[in-house]
């Protein structure tokens, strides 16, 4: 079995091949005000890497590793200002339910909690979501107040 230190040193090292320290400004500035806001190549390469399911099980797929080395990957690649967004879809993953995981740690679909009213702001509101029965995908409104979710 691997050091667990082993693991962290690996996991920061391939970080800085996709994202040296000081960050790719030019890169940055250029997906800044874009739709998703983030190159979907850089994240598939981050999901080939197996970054997403780092604390997934591994009979789930992921590679069953802790927090300590979700941590230090996130450090290395704060450090160089990936606006991919990792952490909020590492969250989302421990979340689903496992033969829903695949295509997510993938990197052909990105699941990420919907927390803004509109993109750029910092405006948080109440979010509710509506799924329809054998959709892949599911719809989120905003309002204030929120309003009251329906009956099933």
């Amino acid at each position: 079995m691997m050091d667990p230190l082993e693991h962290l040193q690996m996991l920061k090292d391939s970080a800085a091949g996709i994202a040296p320290r000081k960050g790719d400004l030019k890169r940055i500035r250029a997906l800044r005000f874009t739709e998703p806001g983030f190159d979907r190549d850089k994240w598939r390469e981050m999901c080939d890497m197996g970054w997403l399911g780092l604390r997934i099980p591994e009979d789930d797929g992921g590679s069953g590793l802790g927090a300590r080395e979700f941590c230090g990957l996130a450090e290395e690649l704060g450090a160089g200002l990936v606006p991919e967004p990792l952490i909020p879809a590492a969250m989302a993953a421990q979340l689903l339910p496992p033969d829903h995981l695949a295509p997510v740690l993938a990197g052909e679909r990105i699941v990420l909690p919907a927390w803004q009213e509109k993109p750029n702001t910092s405006i948080w509101s109440a979010t509710r979501c509506c799924a329809t029965a054998g959709s892949a995908a599911a719809r989120c409104s905003s309002r204030w107040p929120p309003a009251p979710m329906p009956t099933w």
